[in-house]
């Protein structure tokens, strides 16, 4: 669900990889999916369909799902892509970054909360992954009894940053070729760019924790090596691509993974997980505690420019993500209610235009 550059990207690399019987295309598409789903058929010689859908209409989500049965949903759809903000030079747009992500998520939560309260609806058996924020949404969506099984992206990607840090020195070194020992990851989107940036935070709590080997011997250092990327849906690359074998471990009778992904089981950042016969578990170093884990992932949100989630999933700024939004538009600056999102969500795009 969702076929913008994300979507897409998955689309190609699922039929590409041989990993599916049949593909649906379901979304927008911005009236191309009919011809997207021809050229990665064509490609691929996997059957594709393209299914129109506004997946905001709870009850059209349902329809489908409940027509399809899918084994597996990829819900990569938002209502404004989050490079809107993330990647703006305008200067409203970079005051609008600095307040934390988490003020994107009238774009981020109306789909979703769709999406899931459709899949609940219809009792369907195979696993949602979200690719819309899950390191913020997944744990609004636990308070709602909505989460989905996880989400891709900032955690994944960092693991792959850290392991092609990994190959390069070893390569460099003239060491003999072999895989890189296990990595865990623990930290959040806030981390992420301090990590495709390879500048260290200032404060260490800030950044991400890296656990390498079965001993899981810290290596944060790894995690800011090579080169430098800038912000921007190019990203969207390494997204698709550090994810993929959690995708294919999640289909029937996909191979085991060891990898770390965010939102797992409806918690904040992302975890070190175990996927095998498509059931997830925690793969936390030793002397380590998942409730030690979520803690510091916790600690992040404030990064985000969230400073606590209600219990019945309203979202609570942080003073300064407050101060920064009310100069633009105060009501953006107010508690989000997750189930009246989609009312927010012009005053989002609006504060967007000078």
């Amino acid at each position: 669900m969702g076929l913008g550059d994300l979507g897409q990207r998955y689309a190609w690399a699922l039929a590409a990889q041989g990993l599916v019987d049949e593909l649906i295309l379901a979304g927008g598409g911005k009236g191309r999916g009919r011809e997207l789903a021809a050229l990665v058929e064509s490609s691929h010689a996997v059957p594709i369909r393209y299914l129109p859908l506004d997946a905001t209409r709870q009850g059209d989500v349902e329809a489908l799902l409940r027509r399809e049965r899918p084994d597996l949903v990829m819900q990569c759809a938002s209502l404004l892509s989050p490079w809107e903000i993330l990647a703006g030079d305008a200067p409203r747009i970079r005051a609008m970054r600095s307040a934390g992500v988490g003020i994107q998520l009238a774009a981020q939560l109306p789909i979703l909360v769709s999406v899931m309260a459709a899949a609940r609806a219809v009792n369907l058996a195979g696993p949602v992954i979200n690719l819309s924020w899950p390191d913020g949404t997944h744990p609004i969506m636990a308070r709602l009894g909505l989460a989905p099984a996880l989400g891709l992206g900032n955690a994944t990607m960092i693991w792959a940053r850290v392991r092609a840090a990994l190959r390069r020195h070893a390569f460099e070194t003239g060491a003999a070729p072999s895989e890189p020992p296990l990595i865990r990851i623990l930290g959040d989107s806030s981390t992420l760019w301090t990590v495709l940036s390879c500048a260290r935070p200032e404060r260490a709590e800030h950044g991400c924790r890296v656990y390498l080997g079965e001993g899981g011997q810290r290596g944060e250092e790894w995690a800011y090596r090579g080169a430098p990327l800038e912000s921007g849906a190019h990203l969207n690359a390494l997204t698709c691509a550090s994810s993929m074998p959690v995708v294919a471990a999640l289909l029937p009778g996909g191979p085991a993974v060891r990898a770390s992904c965010p939102g797992v089981m409806g918690l904040p950042g992302g975890y070190p997980i175990r996927v095998e016969g498509g059931k997830i578990a925690f793969d936390l170093p030793p002397n380590l505690a998942l409730e030690d884990a979520v803690a510091f992932n916790q600690s992040l949100a404030r990064d985000d420019g969230i400073a606590r989630i209600e219990a019945d999933g309203t979202v609570i700024y942080t003073e300064r993500a407050c101060a920064i939004m009310a100069s633009i538009d105060p009501v953006l600056a107010e508690p989000l209610d997750p189930l009246r999102a989609l009312d927010r969500f012009p005053r989002l795009v609006a504060a967007l235009t000078p």
